[in-house]
């Protein structure tokens, strides 16, 4: 027969709901050191993020400064080996003209013949260098291929 004990009836009315509020109200107060930790936590994360960031944004900007140095390097190189083919290919039409003359031996051409071939290989080695290193600055500068 169930009945209510006359004290358990005003429990929740009264000083008690006082308390009762006054839980209510401290509950979040006492949950503050973690909503606190909580937002250390996501700005640890997100400076950490930005840091990042900022350390991808440097690479790039070493990596495309790196390509532009090689790629001027290489060129420099190409130019230098063209150079070197001009001055070879005159040394050969001297060799040969020598040699129409009596002035040279047969030598003297084939010695002037292979050098030129030498120097017409490393203009070709240094032209595939240089068309690499713009594939390379390609890529830093964030160029992909399709295929």
């Amino acid at each position: 027969m169930g009945s209510e004990s006359a004290v358990l009836r005003n429990l929740f009315s009264g000083p008690a709901g006082i308390w009762l509020l006054a839980a209510a109200i401290a509950q979040p107060i006492f949950a503050a050191g973690k909503l606190e930790a909580g937002v250390n936590a996501a700005e640890a994360r997100e400076r950490q993020a930005l840091a990042q960031y900022q350390q991808a944004i440097q690479n790039a900007f070493q990596e495309v400064r790196s390509a532009i140095l090689a790629q001027a390097k290489m060129r420099e190189c190409f130019d230098a080996e063209e150079r070197r083919v001009i001055a070879l290919r005159q040394a050969l039409q001297l060799a040969r003209l020598r040699y129409d003359n009596g002035v040279a031996s047969q030598l003297d051409v084939l010695d002037a013949e292979r050098n030129l071939l030498n120097a017409e290989q490393n203009r070709a080695d240094a032209q595939r260098a240089q068309r690499a290193a713009v594939a390379d600055l390609f890529k830093a500068l964030g160029g992909g291929w399709n295929g």
